[in-house]
């Protein structure tokens, strides 16, 4: 924690998702949640927010309630730029705390954030990439001796070659969201 006369650390929340407006929103309220915490000590710890919108553009909401995001979208930025304006940040940013579950927030932007140098609370993007993707996770679970249940990857409509007529299928490359799993006969 900052001490008496010390700049308080700074904490860069990433919100949103250029992908799927499910996400956003979602990402959106947990960001916003974690920002107005009334427990929060805001004494040690000054909080900021980036969210990515759905066209792909960048801003900088001055607060994170439904006006306060719609007005950033009004002057929201390239990625380039919006990239640019953390670096520019004063003072700098020390952690960044993601709030994103799409693919990409989970992955992609999740790197960028470690090739800005800037710590990152979590899992790193190699880590979640492994960890969205079922059946590398279950493959690299199997090759490091842990017991996982057998299954195969399929194709939409294609049939399973040797698993049981009673099956579970669960999208491969994402959390289950709004997708979820099908029980399959």
């Amino acid at each position: 924690m900052a001490c008496h006369g010390e700049t308080p650390i700074q904490v860069l929340h990433l919100m949103g998702s250029s992908t799927s407006s499910w996400y956003f929103d979602l990402s959106i309220m947990y960001g916003r949640t974690a920002i107005e915490c009334p427990e929060l000590d805001r004494s040690s710890f000054t909080h900021r927010a980036v969210v990515l919108y759905t066209s792909g553009k960048w801003g900088f909401p001055k607060t994170v309630d439904e006006a306060g995001v719609a007005e950033a979208e009004k002057s929201a930025m390239s990625f380039g730029a919006a990239m640019a304006a953390i670096e520019a940040m004063t003072p700098a940013v020390d952690v960044c705390l993601p709030h994103m579950f799409c693919v990409e927030g989970l992955t992609r932007y999740r790197t960028v954030v470690d090739l800005l140098g800037i710590e990152l609370l979590g899992c790193t993007g190699d880590v979640c990439a492994v960890a969205q993707d079922k059946f590398t996770t279950k493959a690299v679970c199997e090759a490091g001796g842990v017991p996982v249940p057998k299954g195969e990857m399929l194709a939409v409509r294609q049939r399973s070659q040797g698993m049981p007529a009673k099956q579970q299928a669960a999208p491969a490359l994402r959390q289950n969201g709004p997708f979820g799993h099908e029980k399959v006969r």
